[in-house]
């Protein structure tokens, strides 16, 4: 899983689908469901001209009980973009994505939208940058309402047989804007795939500052396990 998993896209034209089961979903080193598990869905349709679009959805806890805020049960993000393969060692990627949480009964709204853009070179190698003109969010530095995000990330991984890829992921967020600060953060994983099955485990990390900004329970480190069903046509995988 990359280090980024907020929507998943396959490269395969056609619909694609998947469901998996994560011990804790994280998001840029913060887990969006207070270290419980999670259950989490994508449906992509990609066009032979490299466009594409589609639904990724999970379970979260987003609450802070501390400042009374509730949060939200669950995120769905609907996602379209455009994917150009060069023909030679690089590919790009142009994708926009509307953020939607349900279930918060907060003042704050939650729902974002993010526009990134991302570089692969032989699908080893990728490169992205994000941003978000109207995060909202909570954190022990103070409330933030519709400000911006920028998210810069890159990350490696090495197959190391037709089963077994390693990855490893770092990542910077800058949260000058809605917090006066910014933190980095990393993982270091491993997916075995068998057929339709995929099992990632993976060790999280983040620096001191995300620790000071959102608390143990959100950053810091963390180990996951997720398990992955994917459910596309034959055609499609």
């Amino acid at each position: 899983m990359a280090l980024l998993c907020g929507t998943s896209v396959g490269l395969a034209e056609g619909l694609s689908a998947e469901i998996a089961v994560t011990s804790d979903y994280v998001q840029h080193g913060l887990s969006q469901s207070r270290g419980d598990p999670a259950v989490q869905s994508g449906l992509t349709y990609r066009a032979r001209t490299g466009l594409y679009g589609g639904l990724w959805a999970s379970t979260v806890d987003t609450g802070l009980p501390e400042y009374g805020l509730t949060g939200a049960d669950a995120e769905v993000d609907a996602f379209a973009g455009y994917h150009y393969a060069s023909g030679a060692d690089f590919d790009f990627d142009l994708q926009v994505v509307r953020y939607s949480y349900l279930g918060a009964n907060d003042r704050l709204d939650y729902d974002r939208t993010e526009v990134s853009a991302s570089i692969d070179y032989r699908s080893r190698l990728r490169a992205a940058l994000s941003y978000s003109p109207d995060f909202s969010g909570v954190s022990h530095a103070g409330v933030a309402n519709d400000e911006r995000v920028v998210t810069a990330e890159v990350s490696f991984q090495q197959p190391l047989n037709e089963h077994v890829t390693l990855g490893i992921g770092l990542g910077h967020r800058d949260l000058d804007a809605p917090f006066g600060s910014d933190y980095q953060y990393g993982s270091l994983g491993v997916g075995i795939g068998f057929g339709r099955i995929s099992v990632m485990l993976a060790q999280h990390w983040t620096d001191d500052t995300a620790h000071e900004l959102f608390g143990e329970e959100i950053a810091g480190d963390r180990t996951t396990v997720t398990v992955l069903l994917d459910l596309s046509p034959a055609g499609a995988r």
